[in-house]
């Protein structure tokens, strides 16, 4: 009987038998972990298959709306000049960054303060505090 089978008939069964095998404990040891790796799997190939790679861009403000309220609370130190009034200048910013996604995101917002304060220094001569913009901030709708 054992000499009716083939080598290649052999190796065909223990193939399958061992990917069973696998397939078998890793549902039963990872059923946790399958769903996020569908997912990611699922959107690797979502990515793959977008042809322009917007599909893959982060939601939210991008850099370029970070650079556009850069520039305009650098006009408002440049009109302000010395002659600056700290919660004028407060009230101003807060005006520029009223509805600004980006605030929410820690590296924007650190960013945005340390500009903040350095440029309110130097063009103005107003000592700003992080605590300062941190209220000013908590103010915005």
């Amino acid at each position: 009987m054992l000499e009716q089978i083939t080598w290649s008939t052999y190796w065909t069964a223990v193939i399958i038998l061992l990917l069973l095998y696998y397939l078998v404990i890793g549902v039963l040891y990872f059923r946790g972990d399958l769903p996020i790796l569908i997912r990611k799997l699922n959107r690797k190939r979502m990515a793959g298959s977008s042809k322009t790679g917007e599909d893959n861009v982060v939601a939210g403000p991008g850099i370029e709306t970070l650079q556009q309220k850069v520039q305009q609370i650098n006009t408002i130190f440049k009109d302000a000049g010395s002659q600056a009034d700290k919660q004028a200048l407060l009230a101003e910013i807060g005006r520029v960054l009223t509805g600004f996604e980006g605030l929410e995101r820690p590296a924007f917002k650190a960013a945005l303060s340390n500009h903040i304060i350095r440029e309110a220094e130097e063009q103005c001569g107003v000592d700003l505090t992080e605590l300062e913009l941190e209220r000013t901030w908590g103010n915005l709708s």
